[in-house]
């Protein structure tokens, strides 16, 4: 990951609540990857509070909403963005030694 301040990223947003939770499970697995290689890399723990914290936290407090208040669209990507976060830890420990192989390299 590179900061660069002049960077201009378009996203594309399905209409279709199919394929949007397709694209929230890519979106939450790539990120969770992010997290996971970013902490093996440079030993940056926020990395990891992000992910085992802040992130169920969140999804908790989501949660409970919908069942305080009532359900609503927002709630319909949620079970799907949770398991990209766990595809994303699988993914991760899956590719254990390529992750390893690539911190020999730098």
């Amino acid at each position: 990951c590179r900061y660069e301040p002049t960077s201009v990223v378009f996203h594309y947003h399905r209409k279709e609540l199919e394929r949007y939770k397709q694209q929230m499970y890519q979106y939450m697995r790539g990120h969770v990857v992010a997290l996971l290689v970013q902490f093996a890399r440079y030993g940056h723990w926020g990395n990891l509070i992000r992910l085992f914290v802040i992130l169920p936290g969140y999804y908790a407090k989501v949660l409970l909403g919908g069942i305080l208040r009532g359900f609503s669209s927002r709630h319909k990507t949620l079970v799907t963005e949770i398991l990209g976060c766990l595809a994303g830890i699988k993914f991760y420990l899956q590719h254990q030694d390529y992750n390893d192989k690539l911190a020999d390299i730098s």
